[in-house]
């Protein structure tokens, strides 16, 4: 998995990964302008399905901020959904983020799970938000 330690800085290296400390839907929604904020878990040298992960949740957070300033008129429903998914993708996220900083290694079963689950969540919420702006979009 590469080196995993903790540092009281984020790391601004290359070869490093600062995991996020991703805020909640509702708090994104409520405050789109705030940027994401980062953990003090750094990875030297990360392999790519981790750095992969690191990305899609940045860009999931991206897409909270998005529809938070693009969309005015979210039904209950569909923020309920899209919340849902975020929710899920963050636990596996923080999850992650949490093996990390203890230091753990992963097993090439843990790796499959959290790249396979990380990457379908990311898809789906990503095809969800989408959905919702088109057809807020379509609906306007």
């Amino acid at each position: 998995m590469g080196d995993v330690g903790r540092t009281p800085e984020p790391s601004t290296e290359d070869d490093s990964l600062v995991f996020y400390n991703p805020r909640s839907f509702s708090d994104v929604l409520a405050s789109p302008d705030a940027d994401i904020e980062m953990t003090d878990t750094v990875v030297e040298k990360p392999p790519y399905w981790l750095t992969d992960a690191n990305h899609r949740m940045r860009e999931a957070y991206y897409l909270v901020q998005t529809l938070a300033k693009g969309v005015k008129d979210l039904r209950a429903d569909q923020k309920e959904e899209l919340e849902k998914l975020y929710r899920g993708m963050t636990r596996a996220y923080n999850t992650l983020e949490g093996l990390c900083a203890q230091h753990l290694e992963f097993t090439d079963t843990q790796v499959a799970h959290f790249q396979k689950y990380i990457l379908e969540a990311s898809l789906e919420f990503s095809q969800n938000v989408w959905g919702t702006v088109a057809r807020l979009t379509n609906d306007a």
